[in-house]
């Protein structure tokens, strides 16, 4: 909590503390990590989230941009002041994710806080927020949400693994082109449904919220009948999907997100559990990103086999909404003996070596610390082992 004290920053939009994302490296607010900050530890800071929502509300995209990667009702990626802005990074919008996980967000805090007169003041940003969605589903392949890996962008990837060589299919071979990330879609999924819920309970709105919630079970059909493939005797879902609706059919980390959203069934969470507790992606102090044996695994590199905490921490919130609390509670408690192993935090990512009695975890050389999430991660691990977490 000191750690993420330590990074909240004053929005220049609106003047409400929101988290910036790491330091040294990313001290300032990007969408994406404050936004899952935020649900990492919302039922401590409620009132976190309500500033965080309010500023990138308040930064919006309203027209396109395509040299920033601006679309109208997109959240941004990144904004910064100062020399950086300068040099053209003053508000940048390549994510793929945060427009969802604003709209979880919303939802998550009304249900918290009942706080029905934040929902009206933001209902403008929460309805373009749900026609981005629409129409981003609209172009993307199979109907999904989608970025497009374009050569010599600022990002090429956009989601939350956005290293250049982290979308990938099973030999090895990068990504071109339409990318449809399964988490974007278990996000998608669960802010529609926030969304309509709010529409019909708060703002009185059937017609919008009939709308989106077809659009969200027509996203969850998408994703149960193209996303799943068999490894290692479990149904688990793809990392993503291509342009032409083929399967990046590796196991990664990015299955963990989908029963935290909420999108998909019990029996479609077990297999995931069970595939994430496998050794070649449970290093014993937390979920690889990337299993042992994949084409490009590498313990020591960024997205590619590494831990990052609340990636972590995301899969075991999942294990323990779907029932399977014994399980969450071995990745909670993993979590905070890598942190005691480290002095008492975590830093943004570590080494997915396998764990050895009496090591401890190799932090990224380039490794932010503090960083938001990974210290909201081991909240929301010691709140987990504790009860408080429902």
């Amino acid at each position: 909590l000191d750690e993420l004290e330590s990074l909240l920053v004053r929005g220049a939009a609106s003047g409400e503390v929101i988290p910036a994302a790491g330091a040294p490296w990313f001290l300032a607010p990007f969408g994406r990590d404050a936004l899952l900050t935020c649900m990492l530890v919302l039922q401590r800071l409620p009132g976190l989230a309500r500033g965080t929502l309010r500023e990138l509300a308040a930064l919006q995209a309203t027209r396109l941009d395509p040299d920033m990667d601006a679309e109208p009702g997109k959240v941004l990626h990144e904004v910064r002041r100062g020399r950086l802005a300068r040099d053209g990074y003053a508000t940048y919008f390549g994510s793929v994710d945060a427009t969802p996980l604003w709209g979880m967000l919303l939802g998550r805090y009304h249900r918290t806080s009942d706080d029905g007169d934040l929902v009206r003041e933001l209902w403008r940003s929460a309805t373009a927020a749900a026609d981005w969605m629409l129409a981003n589903r609209a172009a993307g392949p199979l109907g999904t949400i989608h970025y497009v890996a374009r050569p010599g962008a600022r990002l090429r990837n956009q989601s939350w693994k956005d290293s250049h060589d982290s979308q990938h299919h099973a030999d090895g071979q990068l990504v071109e082109g339409p990318i449809a990330p399964v988490e974007a879609q278990a996000y998608a999924i669960a802010a529609l449904r926030e969304l309509a819920r709010l529409a019909e309970d708060v703002m009185g709105e059937p017609g919008p919220a009939g709308r989106w919630r077809a659009a969200a079970d027509e996203l969850a059909g998408v994703l149960d009948r193209h996303f799943w493939f068999e490894s290692v005797g479990q149904q688990v879902p793809a990392m993503a999907i291509d342009g032409e609706g083929r399967q990046l059919a590796v196991v990664a980390s990015n299955m963990g997100h989908v029963p935290w959203a909420g999108a998909c069934s019990t029996a479609r969470a077990a297999g995931i559990m069970r595939r994430l507790l496998e050794p070649d992606m449970d290093s014993g102090w937390g979920i690889r990103t990337l299993a042992m044996g994949e084409a490009r695994f590498d313990p020591e590199s960024y997205h590619n086999g590494s831990v990052w905490p609340h990636d972590t921490m995301l899969a075991a919130l999942g294990m323990a909404a779907a029932g399977f609390d014994e399980q969450a509670g071995w990745i909670a408690e993993a979590l905070v003996e890598a942190a005691t192993a480290l002095g008492g935090s975590l830093p943004e990512v570590f080494s997915g070596a396998a764990r050895e009695e009496g090591s401890a975890p190799e932090p990224y050389a380039a490794s932010c610390h503090p960083q938001a999430w990974a210290a909201a991660a081991l909240v929301a691990a010691a709140d987990l082992l504790d009860g408080r977490l429902s």
